[in-house]
């Protein structure tokens, strides 16, 4: 019997739900979900908005009312509006909800671009492996992003030039109000497709589409505008402000810019910077191991130095804060931000291959070498099991190939694989040379559209093969 595509919806949506299942029995999860420390940071500016205390999170400080993206926090206020205390519960179905699409897109359009016998390889895949769908029982970004993807490139591959113009342009705007990085996905399409604009000027395009991706554009503009009235500047992601009410001031983003000539950890900034803030005591002897360890090109002394300094800052501010003052840049945190910079830049210019070269690259072996198995009877319960072991290596052998096979796709004759391929190395490029300090979800977007890259690279080396084999038993008769 021919699989149809119902038939992978239900049994993916069947799949997920039971490993969910299983994890909610084994853990008994707060709201019926996985929480982390960011959830806040999304949910807050719905909650506070319906209670009247405007868009923003409960942090204290300019940034928090803009410091995330504002879609996942509109998906938050619908839910409230229509479930009130059973948001968390409707956050996930939506993600189901958004996951069935997918599967259901990726059936009917973009595996359309394999042979049926790869066209079901991927799907399997897809649908029974947890490290392309494990993030969907949370309540962050990374419960949508890869079927927003997913869904994305099903709606422009399968329209005309003149209308996927304007898909893309308003799919744009949309992740520039969810997840701003995915954008780079998206750049190698719209500028191929503006190319080819040209030949299909005549095209109509209903009212319909042009005012929804207009509608897009202005709020992604509306959102920028505010963003600059609260942090005065233009930024994708101003988590930093010098009126923050926490560690997230300008010496922290300092901080967190010498740490990236060597350090591709986050939890590594985090730890130190933790210290600080909450006036741990801080021993040479720790950080010169530190250094050491990491093979840090700086002088322990002068990191500790500058640590000392950052708990300092804490330290002052924190007298501030009691006496209830509104603080912005003091003076000691500008020389401090002076001399952190000053010594990034060295760092940098002594150590260029290390600054440009081997961090990111070890960036890369650290991201690109993860099961991405995140749920916890996974990594807690049953690590160890000789299924989960088989199942983890499987993951990451899985993983690591769609990694090269969307290297290999950079070079094929098809331009819709190609232009797939340029925009997720974009993304690769962009998270291990300029980001860094990156976590194993943030590959998590591009994951299902790696995977397809995979199959379609395996059907033509097995092709291949296949022709070399049936030549040479010519050849041989």
């Amino acid at each position: 019997m021919r699989l149809k595509s119902w038939h992978y919806v239900a049994l993916g949506l069947f799949i997920a739900i039971s490993v969910h299942l299983i994890e909610q029995i084994v853990y008994s999860l707060p709201f019926g979900i996985h929480s982390t420390a960011d959830d806040p940071s999304y949910y807050q500016p719905a909650f506070n908005f319906l209670s009247g205390n405007g868009w923003r999170d409960n942090s204290i400080g300019e940034s928090s009312f803009v410091a995330r993206p504002p879609m996942m926090g509109f998906i938050y206020l619908i839910g409230k509006i229509l479930v009130k205390k059973y948001v968390f519960t409707f956050i996930y179905i939506l993600a189901l909800f958004f996951h069935g699409c997918a599967i259901y897109q990726f059936h009917k359009r973009i595996a359309s671009l394999l042979t049926p016998i790869y066209q079901q390889l991927t799907l399997v895949l897809f649908i029974f492996l947890p490290c392309f769908w494990g993030f969907l029982s949370y309540g962050i970004t990374e419960a949508f992003s890869s079927s927003f993807v997913l869904l994305s490139f099903a709606l422009i591959i399968s329209t005309s030039a003149k209308k996927r113009v304007y898909y893309l342009i308003g799919i744009i705007a949309f992740f520039l109000l969810f997840r701003p990085v995915l954008i780079l996905l998206f750049f190698p399409f719209l500028f191929h497709s503006l190319f080819r604009l040209r030949g299909n000027s005549e095209e109509k395009v209903s009212l319909k589409l042009k005012f929804g991706v207009l509608g897009f554009i202005l709020i992604a503009l509306s959102w920028q505008i505010r963003v600059y009235k609260y942090v005065g500047e233009f930024s994708l992601h101003p988590i930093y402000h010098e009126s923050n009410v926490s560690e997230f001031r300008n010496p922290h983003q300092a901080l967190g810019e010498l740490f990236k000539v060597w350090e591709y950890r986050p939890e590594y900034v985090h730890f130190w910077a933790g210290k600080c803030r909450a006036s741990l005591e801080i021993t040479r002897a720790e950080v010169q191991q530190y250094c050491k360890d990491s093979k840090a090109p700086i002088d322990p002394g002068k990191l500790h130095e500058l640590l000392l300094k950052l708990q300092i800052s804490y330290q002052e501010l924190e007298q501030t804060y009691k006496q209830k003052q509104h603080v912005k840049e003091t003076n000691f945190e500008k020389n401090l931000v002076q001399l952190i910079t000053f010594e990034t830049q060295k760092i940098k210019e002594t150590n260029r291959f290390q600054n440009h070269f081997q961090t990111p690259l070890l960036s890369a072996k650290h991201l690109f070498t993860k099961s991405q198995l995140n749920l916890g009877i996974y990594q807690e319960k049953w690590r160890g099991t000789l299924w989960v072991e088989a199942l983890r290596y499987f993951c990451v052998f899985i993983l690591m190939s769609s990694v090269l096979a969307v290297f290999l796709s950079l070079f094929n004759s098809i331009s819709q694989i190609r232009l797939l391929a340029f925009g997720i190395v974009l993304f690769y490029f962009y998270l291990l040379y300029f980001q860094r300090l990156n976590e194993d979800r943030y590959l998590i977007p591009v994951q299902g559209i790696s995977l397809l890259l995979l199959c379609f690279q395996l059907e033509r080396i097995v092709s291949f093969f296949k022709q070399k084999g049936t030549f040479i038993s010519k050849f041989r008769k």
